[in-house]
């Protein structure tokens, strides 16, 4: 250990165990009219004895104070220099000054730099989903499949604090959008579909296949620093200026990103020295994702027994639809502009032999 004296460092749980992971599905199926299959299931998985990872070497939760209230110890007193006792003991470090910060001392390891303990397995992780799909077999030169699910990840991997006991694990609703709605439709193309010759192995044969897609977007994160008044931060109308209610209240009681006098103060600069309790993103506020299309155009040409040639034209957001980023969670506004998947058109060749 007097190897890493004056520097941080992580190590690993030495009773850490594999992750225990319990998937389970139910599914049912309907044979519908039109060469068509409904299916719906349910399907999920159940994670425990995940890895987390956590600090260790940090200033007790006793100098800190709930959001609203005040820091036991003035933050004056805890950055205050004192005299270090560890001066000239650590040779290349910061903890070899004459004077410290008061802080540093009241650490659990103050001859140490962040200590954090990795792999412990106490996390969990709940996924759960509904899974509706309509699949139109080939018949007369279509096939498709409409599929929609929804799903909600719960997961408790992490801390909001340094300071929560090993025990106090945020449990969070991952970030990932919850609904997709895919369609997909290949058509075998009807022109020229019955004639013979140089004719048909140019312009007959032909198939189209396209892919709609459709996101409900991910959670929006919770602006860094602040703590909730109980307003509910989500707009019934949210615009590019304001996503969602991003009015503050400082730490000197001054309004800032508000959008006019009248809306309601959502959040409150967080002290210093002031314990987070707000969650890791806003509930129900959610990015904006277009519906996309995708799009395909390809024929095989079959030019001897063994040996076949495929040419493909793909354009992906054949609508060059634009995607926006999502808002600055400091100011509520659009922080990085439009960020496009800008339109892309490929053409391509495959032999096959």
């Amino acid at each position: 250990m007097a190897t890493q004296l004056g520097q941080g460092f992580t190590f690993a749980d030495p009773n850490r165990t594999i992750p225990k992971v319990y998937n389970y599905s139910l599914a049912v199926q309907q044979q519908l009219p039109g060469h068509t299959l409904l299916e719906v299931a349910f399907a999920g998985n159940d994670a425990s004895q995940l890895p987390v990872t956590k600090a260790i070497n940090f200033l007790p939760r006793s100098y800190y104070a709930l959001p609203g209230g005040t820091p036991p110890v003035p933050s004056t007193t805890l950055v205050a220099q004192v005299a270090n006792p560890m001066a000239g003991k650590i040779p290349g470090s910061s903890l070899n000054n004459a004077t410290v910060a008061d802080q540093s001392l009241l650490i659990p390891f103050p001859e140490f730099g962040g200590i954090s303990e990795s792999t412990h397995p106490i996390g969990t992780s709940l996924y759960n989903s509904l899974q509706v799909s309509v699949e139109k077999r080939f018949a007369g030169g279509l096939q498709g499949r409409l599929s929609y699910t929804w799903d909600k990840i719960m997961q408790a991997t992490g801390y909001l604090n340094d300071q929560d006991d090993w025990t106090m694990l945020a449990r969070v609703q991952a970030g990932e959008p919850s609904k997709v709605l895919t369609l997909s439709m290949t058509y075998m193309l009807p022109i020229l579909a019955n004639s013979k010759g140089l004719l048909h192995n140019v312009l007959g044969g032909w198939e189209a296949n396209a892919i709609v897609r459709y996101l409900n977007g991910s959670l929006v994160g919770v602006p860094g620093g602040v703590f909730s008044t109980g307003i509910n931060p989500k707009l019934d109308n949210p615009t590019y200026q304001q996503w969602f209610n991003t009015c503050t209240v400082s730490t000197t009681g001054a309004r800032q990103n508000c959008i006019d006098a009248n809306q309601p103060v959502a959040f409150i600069q967080t002290p210093l020295y002031t314990l987070r309790t707000l969650s890791t993103v806003l509930p129900g506020v959610r990015t904006e994702v277009p519906t996309t299309m995708d799009f395909s155009l390809f024929k095989t040409f079959q030019f001897h027994e063994k040996a076949k040639l495929q040419f493909r034209a793909n354009a992906y957001n054949l609508a060059n639809t634009p995607i926006f980023g999502g808002p600055n969670t400091t100011s509520g506004v659009i922080g990085i502009g439009q960020v496009n998947d800008p339109r892309i058109v490929e053409l391509g060749l495959k032999l096959n032999f």
